[in-house]
């Protein structure tokens, strides 16, 4: 199995500067698909910093995390998420601490149709190879 025919990986946002407040990405429509990663890094850890997925504008039980070491990755999965709030899931960062939030990124998984194509040449999208049985130089 090649992974990057299997998914899609979609960039959300881009990353931001340290401050207080909400970050909120753009949302993914995850029809046709099983399931649903995030992966983001938050620049400070602290319990007042919280990720979050919501989706038709309400929060999802049990998907908050909290970083525990400054520059941590964050991930949260949702796998068959409910239709009755619509199949868009955004991610939300609470900031209660002045941090800086990356990029933030959505990882499509088990989809109807493959394989995914997901080398693109648009300015914020994704670029990438796919290596079989390569040799070295």
């Amino acid at each position: 199995m090649n992974l990057s025919t299997e998914v899609k990986i979609v960039k959300l946002s881009s990353s931001t500067t340290s401050t207080t407040g909400t970050v909120e990405s753009n949302p993914i429509d995850t029809t046709g698909y099983e399931g649903c990663l995030f992966l983001t890094s938050i620049k400070v850890s602290d319990p007042a910093n919280i990720v979050k997925v919501r989706q038709g504008g309400k929060d999802l039980a049990d998907a908050t995390v909290v970083t525990q070491h400054n520059g941590q990755a964050v991930y949260v999965e949702v796998h068959l998420p409910q239709t009755i709030q619509g199949k868009e899931l955004r991610v939300v960062v609470d900031r209660g601490v002045a941090t800086s939030v990356g990029d933030i990124y959505a990882i499509l998984h088990s989809g109807r149709r493959r394989p995914e194509v997901n080398a693109t040449d648009a300015v914020d999208g994704i670029i990438g190879k796919l290596l079989v049985s390569p040799d070295v130089v």
